[in-house]
């Protein structure tokens, strides 16, 4: 796959565990591929500037932390959703970082860590947050965002808040979790949220080459593959 819109350069200062926080079992998407996806999307989506994405698996929100960070010109508003509250806590201080309150309070706890500890990475962390506070410091208006808890494989019983994205963008899982094998994870995942999004709304998922999509909802705009990873673009039927 060729990138179009995501440089080749280093991403270190995003790495997961630096600055933004990380949590056992929870995986981290790339962040030159994540840069690239959205982009993909927000070229097939007629709002440019004050977009809104969601995120349906979000995780620890590590995925829309990045792209929020790399593209906080063009996104006023977040959601991330999961089954795990756990994921969902660690989530809340992620995106907490792309204002300069969270970035303030990490920076408290990194310097206390580096008083106690004297590690380099305590040190490196700190430069790589100075770095961040640079990334969106000409950020003229601030990012809303909200993480709520939801099983997006049941909406009965947890639709959460109603919204509309303009770009949704997830990393579905995959590996041995049974739910997700095979297309009906996904094609659940594709109908559940159709209520969070209109004809103008741009789909992206990430799968991996065992799961298909089919589902008669939507059309394909975009496929690609980077590694074990399919990505595929939607959206609504007309």
């Amino acid at each position: 796959m060729q990138y179009i819109f995501s440089k080749n350069q280093s991403y270190e200062h995003l790495a997961a565990g630096h600055v933004i926080y990380g949590l056992s079992g929870s995986p981290n998407f790339p962040i030159r591929l994540a840069h690239e996806v959205y982009n993909r999307c927000l070229s097939h989506q007629k709002q440019q500037h004050g977009v809104s994405i969601y995120d349906p698996c979000c995780g620890t929100g590590y995925l829309l932390t990045t792209i929020g960070l790399l593209n906080h010109k063009s996104i006023a508003k977040i959601w991330g959703s999961d089954i795990n509250v756990k994921f969902t806590e660690v989530a809340q201080k992620n995106l907490g970082l792309l204002g300069t309150q969270g970035l303030d309070k990490r920076e408290e706890e990194l310097v206390l860590l580096a008083t106690q500890y004297q590690k380099n990475s305590h040190i490196r962390a700190l430069e790589s947050l100075d770095h961040i506070r640079e990334m969106i410091a000409d950020l003229d208006h601030p990012i809303d965002f909200q993480v709520f808890h939801r099983d997006i494989l049941s909406p009965i019983t947890s639709p959460g808040p109603s919204f509309t994205a303009n770009i949704i963008i997830t990393d579905v899982p995959y590996l041995q979790l049974v739910d997700w094998n095979g297309a009906g994870g996904i094609n659940t995942l594709l109908n559940n949220i159709r209520v969070n999004i209109d004809t103008e709304s741009i789909i992206a998922v990430v799968h991996d080459k065992r799961q298909k999509i089919a589902n008669e909802f939507y059309e394909r705009i975009e496929r690609f593959k980077v590694g074990k990873r399919v990505i595929e673009i939607f959206r609504l039927r007309s």
